[in-house]
């Protein structure tokens, strides 16, 4: 690649102060110059990935850097790279007879500033730059669809009565090392009537070929029916929960699930949402919340289940401003969500303090109508961040909502958005909603092992994310609209296979006036 930096860049001066032969005085040559710059012939060069179509796709985490040999003597090489949102550096070794590495775990549409120097000892208190910097560019993800075609119609469903707003809940499949048992939490269809609000559906994928099936999926019996259908004459009771999104957890102690929602209360004049939970009642099993022994789920009797004192009566996790429970929180609307924990170390959520939640949502006093908000766990409590008036909520981003979570392992993640900023889906020639995604890196700033609201990178940064039609062609940005309420999870704890369900579909999307198709899939193709 083209090199940026000249000898006496940034690096120069960042490698100046542990090297001897380049930087001291003593070591000029006779005429009274400093030594020439050892001739690293540094080059910095994306990975090929895959190729889709006419599509050449680079991986979006990884960069290939080779050099020339020093000719001093070398203990090893240490590699340096800048982030350019953060400005943080990096540093990975590669030994003395090495000429070229891979470097990993990256971020993805990222332009990195790399460095190279020749240390002379193990601990690089001498060492020789190279001669300049060189950069390098990870590709933007691709995702693609799986099915055929190139339309909705055609694409393949998870399930057969799915649609929106699903997760997927891993667990130890007993003493098998060899499979993991899954668990789909999802919406079935809103627009028949009493429509189930949370369905759960079963599958196993094998730890060896994770992502090489992913369905038939099983409809399994509980989760929460909807306590009323807005959409149907039938209309609803005073006392009664509309449920939509949710997120399973599972705790680690006790051993149970805690299905966290959002739900509107029906005799509330504004239909305003709040995320509440229940617990499960089966353990690890998830499916029954309802602790009557002679009832399987909750809302077969809605106006009864989730009335106050009722047997599903559900808890508030975020309440919206001046609520009696939850209440400090600054919002007049909370929904769709997500809850962040370190997955890849556990399975289970061992509830630690500064456990996360992204929350879709409005603040009051107005001004952001639809935008992310962001809460912490204090042991106890969730506690939604707030600015220094200690009234108004911070927010991540003012006009975006649908978060979706991937733990990268330590204290990194990545957040996706809908990018409601991007322009109006809602019509002829609309520009949709783009998906985006930023990072996040607990070790930037106080506790090393969580992460805090100004550890996430300025949205600003999002980087767009693509999406192909089965067919390889790519989804337009109006077709992509109607990808929304997305999930990814993560097959067997391995990222280079990620899956994530959305909508096929519906009324999000200008072209596609009508529900959605069911619940799809695609695949991260460049990892």
């Amino acid at each position: 690649m083209t090199r940026r930096a000249a000898f006496f860049s940034p690096f120069f001066m960042l490698f100046c102060g542990l090297t001897v032969v380049t930087c001291s005085g003593s070591d000029e040559t006779d005429d009274g110059g400093a030594p020439p710059p050892w001739a690293d012939q540094l080059d910095v060069k994306q990975v090929a990935a895959t190729t889709v179509g006419a599509l050449d796709i680079f991986s979006s985490t990884m960069l290939d850097v080779s050099w020339s040999g020093s000719s001093s003597s070398v203990d090893h090489y240490e590699i340096t790279l800048i982030d350019p949102f953060t400005s943080k550096s990096t540093t990975t070794t590669a030994a003395s007879t090495d000429t070229s590495s891979r470097l990993t775990g990256l971020k993805a549409g990222t332009t990195y500033q790399v460095a190279i120097a020749a240390c002379a000892d193990p601990d690089c208190t001498s060492s020789e730059p190279g001669a300049a910097a060189d950069e390098g560019t990870t590709s933007e993800e691709y995702w693609q669809l799986r099915g055929s075609g190139n339309s909705y119609e055609q694409a393949e469903q998870i399930v057969a009565d799915g649609q929106v707003l699903s997760y997927v809940l891993q667990y130890p499949a007993g003493d098998s090392d060899a499979e993991t048992n899954l668990k789909l939490y999802f919406a079935e269809r809103p627009m028949a009537q009493d429509s189930g609000a949370v369905a759960v559906a079963t599958n196993t994928v094998d730890k060896a070929l994770p992502g090489a099936s992913f369905s038939p999926w099983a409809t399994a019996t509980g989760g929460l029916r909807r306590a009323c259908d807005l959409m149907h004459s039938d209309g609803c009771d005073s006392n009664t929960l509309i449920i939509s999104a949710a997120q399973a957890v599972p705790l680690c102690s006790p051993e149970k699930v805690r299905l966290f929602f959002e739900a509107s209360d029906f005799a509330d004049p504004d239909l305003s949402t709040r995320i509440y939970y229940l617990d499960s009642h089966d353990g690890w099993e998830g499916l029954d919340f309802n602790p009557n022994a002679a009832k399987v789920e909750c809302g077969g009797d809605a106006s009864v289940d989730y009335s106050p004192g009722g047997d599903c009566e559900p808890i508030v996790a975020i309440g919206l401003e001046g609520d009696s429970v939850a209440g400090e929180t600054g919002l007049r609307q909370a929904r769709q969500f997500k809850i962040g924990f370190p997955k890849r170390d556990s399975w289970c959520w061992d509830q630690a303090i500064g456990s996360f939640m992204v929350i879709t949502g409005a603040s009051t006093p107005a001004g952001v109508n639809d935008g992310l908000f962001y809460a912490v766990w204090d042991g106890s409590a969730w506690k939604v961040e707030m600015e220094s008036d200690g009234s108004t909520p911070r927010v991540l981003h003012k006009s975006s909502h649908g978060p979706v979570l991937v733990h990268l392992g330590a204290s990194r993640y990545k957040l996706y958005y809908e990018d409601r900023a991007a322009g109006n889906s809602r019509g002829p020639g609309g520009s949709g909603k783009p998906l985006r995604m930023v990072y996040a890196d607990g070790a930037g700033s106080g506790d090393q092992t969580a992460v805090d609201f100004d550890d996430w990178e300025n949205t600003d940064h999002g980087r767009e994310v693509h999406f192909l039609w089965p067919d390889g062609s790519l989804v337009d940005a109006e077709a992509e609209s109607g990808l929304g309420d997305h999930f990814i999870w993560v097959p067997a704890d391995d990222l280079s296979t990620q899956i994530m369900h959305h909508n096929l579909g519906g009324m999000d999307s200008a072209d596609w006036k009508a529900a959605s198709y069911g619940l799809g899939i695609s695949v991260l193709l460049n990892p």
